[in-house]
């Protein structure tokens, strides 16, 4: 499984992730799973109220293998626990479409969450993200029997497991 993400800058605003999410050109089937494409303007907002640099992170989980909603609702909330957001705050869109490489699950997810408490102006942690993912990604893998990826922070996550 791979989980990576980005950070969006509050500068930036949010059209283009917008665009990417909502693309059905580039996809055979986009689904809003959770949420609506118009937080990601009050998430910006937000971010530039309290004068934050970031205003979203971005994450794709992109599975091996088929995995279905109850599963999918597991990694977010593994990822929630992992970066302290609430799994029930982001915006999630499920993109199905041929993938470029075989032995990959035709469907992918974006989760999409505030880089910003909108009520304290606590910004999510970023520190060591991406052995973070990578962590989140084994222990999906283990608790769903998929095959296990190699990463490139295989030291620090069999540590931190």
């Amino acid at each position: 499984m791979l989980i990576k993400a980005t950070r969006l800058r509050a500068s930036a605003g949010a059209g283009a992730l917008a665009r990417h999410l909502s693309d059905a050109d580039d996809n055979e089937a986009v689904e809003i799973v959770q949420g609506a494409i118009a937080d990601l303007d009050d998430a910006v907002a937000d971010a530039r109220r309290f004068g934050r640099s970031y205003s979203l992170r971005h994450f794709i989980i992109a599975p091996q293998v088929e995995m279905d909603r109850r599963q999918f609702h597991d990694v977010v909330g593994m990822l929630g626990a992992e970066f302290g957001f609430d799994p029930a705050t982001p915006l999630i869109v499920a993109h199905t479409k041929a993938r470029a490489v075989a032995d990959v699950a035709a469907q992918h997810w974006h989760v999409v969450v505030p880089e910003t408490d909108p009520a304290t102006g606590r910004v999510l942690s970023s520190r060591f993200d991406h052995a973070r993912h990578e962590k989140v990604a084994r222990q999906v893998e283990i608790l769903f029997g998929h095959p296990i990826v190699a990463g490139a922070h295989d030291l620090a996550v069999l540590a931190a497991l």
